[in-house]
């Protein structure tokens, strides 16, 4: 009898352990992304990554609200993906009782064992957070965090350099800036004993190895894995409005390095560029590898009209995607369109990827500034009709001397020339005409003066014109 009872302890504890190890091991990823539906009102949605190995699932989720209430939903959809992954998804929807800043969050127990990165990751919750600002204010009725379009779940090869991309998108065209930070157990409790994945091994130069973030394109370069196994990392995109910062999202993430011979694919994307809304935007990616990569991509611009195309493979070793898009007036920002670009190679060891990020930049037609005219002691500007009629206003410059040219580029908007012009008005877009007189003072007789003219385009997006040509009279 009395052998009986370590049996039944050990029974006992084996049993805890492998309910232990079931439970931790079913989160690879996850971030919380909102649009705002009133007021103060937001609906959230929970994204998490299960790993589909694991026997344990995710039925339900609880979000805190960051005012002390909480909400738990049903999984809504779940949608199978690579890498032993499922995509699950969840709605919440909350009206504030004032505008404030929140943190909204969510925490399940544990991470997966094993985590190299992590000291005895079993033991260490998985935590995401979002912050959202309600502000007339600065949000204007209107604001939605970014998007991520890209699946957190490429493998990385040791030896290879591990690159991957979000695929952020912010609809309402806020400014974003990306940036590494530790993965948290908790609000403001991060996680213990965490180090940045690069603690081991040699870069491809041979120096030690890095692990950066883009901070504008959210571009995380890996160079080089030195060690196989599970490593866990956070991001945080912050979403500015105006200078001013509306919140941010963290996605934490796990990497799988695995040990293969193969190799992942080579990209070349097209070069980062500026386009004039109306115009036709067309240029190629390539992929290529020992055998025919996939190849795909991502971003906010294909929900506005841009159309991408796998080209029929010319060999067994590339494949090519032209995107194409005919912008328009609507689609002109201050801040850069990022399209992601993701090559695959599918191996029987697990899928190796090759990720990098075009920005494109749509700016607003140039308008037509004709030469001005005398008016008894003024000078009278007048322009064609603007050709974008969502744009908001007319920005005069002006200055005091002749200046006949100014730079010619697609990237050089009206709001970037500032050598010897000053801004003398700003008029509604509908307006063609406004008098030079000095503020009531009338010019000098005898003086020069030069002028160009560009568009701006309402918030939030803040877009802006190429400038006019510069146009200058002398007084009589």
């Amino acid at each position: 009898m009395a052998n009986k009872f370590p049996l039944i302890a050990f029974i006992i504890f084996s049993i805890i352990l492998i309910a232990n190890s079931a439970h931790s091991t079913h989160l690879r990823a996850g971030e919380i992304v909102a649009i705002k539906t009133g007021r103060l009102s937001y609906e959230f949605t929970l994204i998490l990554y299960r790993n589909t190995d694991s026997p344990v699932n995710q039925p339900a989720a609880t979000v805190e609200f960051g005012d002390g209430t909480r909400q738990t939903s049903n999984v809504l959809t779940t949608t199978p993906l690579n890498n032993n992954t499922e995509k699950l998804t969840f709605k919440f929807t909350k009206t504030f009782s004032a505008p404030s800043t929140y943190i909204i969050s969510f925490t399940e127990f544990n991470r997966n064992a094993s985590i190299l990165n992590i000291a005895n990751s079993v033991d260490v919750p998985f935590y995401v957070e979002t912050k959202i600002t309600i502000d007339p204010i600065i949000d204007r009725g209107k604001n939605s965090t970014p998007v991520l379009l890209v699946p957190p779940i490429d493998r990385g090869t040791f030896g290879q350099i591990y690159t991957h991309a979000a695929g952020a998108y912010d609809a309402d065209g806020d400014s974003l800036s990306f940036k590494l930070v530790t993965p948290r157990q908790g609000k403001d409790l991060d996680v213990p004993g965490y180090r940045q994945p690069n603690y081991t091994g040699n870069s491809s130069t041979g120096g030690p190895p890095t692990f950066s973030i883009n901070p504008v394109t959210g571009l995380i370069t890996w160079d080089t894995p030195g060690q196989t196994g599970l490593f866990n990392i956070a991001f945080q995109i912050t979403e500015y409005r105006n200078g001013v910062e509306l919140g941010y999202i963290v996605r934490d993430m796990q990497i799988e390095i695995v040990p293969s011979d193969n190799t992942p694919p080579k990209l070349k994307i097209p070069k980062n560029q500026c386009f004039v809304a109306g115009n036709l935007i067309r240029d190629t990616a390539t992929a290529t590898n020992k055998n025919l990569p996939t190849l795909t991509a991502f971003g906010g611009a294909f929900d506005l009209g841009a159309v991408k195309t796998l080209l029929p493979p010319n060999d067994l070793f590339t494949q090519k995607m032209v995107v194409s898009w005919l912008s328009t007036c609507q689609d002109v920002r201050q801040q850069p369109y990022l399209i992601t670009f993701k090559a695959e190679n599918i191996y029987a060891t697990g899928n190796l990827t090759a990720i990098d990020v075009w920005e494109l930049y749509i700016n607003g037609p140039t308008p037509q500034l004709l030469k001005p005219t005398s008016e008894g002691k003024n000078l009278r500007l007048r322009w064609k009709p603007y050709t974008c009629s969502n744009a908001d206003s007319i920005i005069i410059m002006k200055s005091n001397c002749l200046q006949d040219t100014i730079g010619k580029d697609s990237c050089l908007t009206g709001n970037k020339i500032e050598d010897g012009f000053i801004k003398a008005a700003t008029v509604s877009a509908k307006d063609t005409t406004w008098l030079d007189n000095d503020n009531g003072r009338g010019l000098a007789r005898g003086g020069v003066y030069s002028y160009y003219i560009y568009a701006k385009f309402p918030p939030v997006a803040n877009g802006y014109s190429l400038p006019s040509k510069v146009q200058y009279a002398q007084l009589s």
